[in-house]
């Protein structure tokens, strides 16, 4: 039986131990490769997730809201799609950025090119109420972006992988957390160089499609 996360399994078979299989997701860690910095000045936050109320979007634009009395270089960039379903929740969420007057945050429509969006970031959080291992958080590593995340699913087993951190895990979405540590990092480089080299170095390891592709081969082999 394979699932996709350590946690699913917790939560669907908390008892079964044998027969089991975590296959986290893959990239291609070639391609999601990042450019060399341009050198620009603002410090850019980044979001990638549908629009809904389980992806605690308004958690997000908090933690901007807050950014926004520590610094005037950070700004927050939201990409994400909107469902019929959810049209509700997104327009509650625009009404939030203008009663709030968030004007260091911009909601963008969800490109193909992700590759592009993690290019013209810097990090990348996740307010995320449940998940089991976003691909966005392999992808965004793997182009060498620090992340920020709540606890959910197994973004912690690597974030801090073996103590070696490539972001922060924020415990209860506590919105100051989160924006303490935008700004701690984009203040401090050093930090920022370790993080984001540790982040790669990471995603090569564990995320890499050429090595999922060995493990489910050997899977197969098996039956």
């Amino acid at each position: 039986m394979i699932f996709a996360s350590q946690k699913s399994k917790k939560f669907y078979l908390p008892y079964q131990t044998k027969n089991i299989n975590i296959f986290h997701s893959a990239v291609d860690t070639k391609y999601f490769k990042r450019k060399i910095s341009n050198g620009k000045k603002q410090f850019n936050v980044c979001i990638v997730a549908n629009i809904s109320p389980d992806k605690d979007i308004i958690t997000f634009l908090k933690v901007a809201k807050y950014t926004k009395g520590l610094s005037n270089k950070i700004k927050f960039n939201l990409y994400g799609n909107v469902w019929k379903s959810q049209v509700k929740y997104y327009n509650y969420c625009k009404n939030f950025i203008v009663v709030n007057k968030i004007n260091n945050l911009k909601i963008k429509k969800f490109s193909n090119k992700i590759k592009n969006v993690y290019n013209n970031n810097d990090l990348l959080i996740s307010t995320s109420k449940n998940e089991s291992m976003p691909l966005v958080i392999c992808e965004a590593m793997s182009m060498s972006l620090p992340v920020l995340s709540t606890d959910t699913g197994d973004i912690k087993k690597f974030v801090n992988y073996k103590n070696t951190n490539a972001g922060f895990i924020i415990k209860n979405n506590k919105v100051k957390n989160f924006g303490n540590k935008i700004y701690i990092i984009s203040k401090n480089r050093s930090l920022y160089k370790k993080l984001s080299s540790n982040s790669r170095n990471i995603a090569k390891e564990k995320f890499n499609i050429n090595n999922y592709k060995l493990k489910l081969i050997n899977l197969l082999n098996q039956l």
